[in-house]
Order: C-alpha cells, then structure tokens, then sequence
C-alpha cells in the first residue's frame, strides 16, 4: 500500500475511531434533545434562541423536540447561536475491511447462484460444500481484483 493510501486510510479509521466515541458519549440523545441541554444549560430562552439564530421559534421548538428536519444552514446558525459547531463525519457500520468483504461475499453468492441455477437445469446440481468453495473463491477474486468490479452491479 502506498504511504498516500496508508494516510488515507488511517484518517478514516481516526474519524470512524472518534465518531463511535461520539455516538457513546451521546447516550442516544438526538440533535434536538443536545441543542434543548445546552441551551438550558447556558440559561438561554427559545425565544432567545430563535432571535440570535434569526429562526422562527416555533422552528427552535420543533427542532428540539424532533419533529422537524431542518437544513445545515439552519442547525448552523442555532449553533452558532449557542456558540457551537456543526461537526458532521460519516459513521463507518463496520470497518472498510469487513465492508469489502460482505460487499465480496453477497456478489459472490449472487453470481454463483446464478451459476447453480444454470447447473439445475441440466441436473447437474451441484452440493452444498463445492458451492461455498465456489462462493469463496468469487469473493477472493473480487477482493483482490479491481475494485469497481466489487461494487458494479
């Protein structure tokens, strides 16, 4: 791998690193309920909010109970009102590696059931154990071959 790709590579484990921290830090309070915490606890009115962010307060009151979604220009300027930033970071579901490697697997299977149809045809069907070798093996060509043949459908 390359010292760019290596880089690249450790950036986004950082990132994903720091964002799962977030997200466990958060304890499952939504963006509204985090904007209603801190401008509780910095004293401040909705009211308030909603003339130092030029937002309608029936907005502020909807965004912090979660009925709304409202744009990035609109929650930067709440924050910005609460002397706050807006942070957004994709959240990886899993590593890059095992992305790959499900992503491998599920067109593996998808193109060697293709092929078992095909051999159930001329009842030649084959068995469980030649299939998952069969499975495996796509799944290997494609994690070591060019990449857009692993995400081409």
């Amino acid at each position: 791998m390359s010292k760019q790709l290596l880089s690249q590579s450790i950036i986004v484990k950082d990132v994903a690193e720091v964002a799962s921290k977030l997200k466990e830090a958060s304890r499952g309070i939504n963006f509204g309920e985090q904007v209603k915490l801190i401008r509780e606890q910095l004293g401040m009115s909705q009211r308030t909010l909603a003339l130092r962010s030029n937002t309608p307060q029936p907005t502020i009151s909807k965004v912090e109970n979660g009925e709304i979604n409202v744009g990035i220009s609109i929650l930067k300027r709440i924050l910005h009102a609460l002397s706050c930033e807006l942070i957004m970071v994709p959240m990886l579901e899993d590593s890059i590696e095992e992305i790959r490697r499900k992503r491998a697997r599920e067109k593996a299977v998808k193109e060697v059931s293709y092929l078992k149809g095909t051999m159930g045809l001329e009842d030649h069907g084959p068995d469980s154990e030649f299939i998952e070798k069969l499975i495996q093996q796509e799944a290997d060509k494609l994690l070591h071959g060019p990449n857009y043949k692993l995400w081409d459908d």
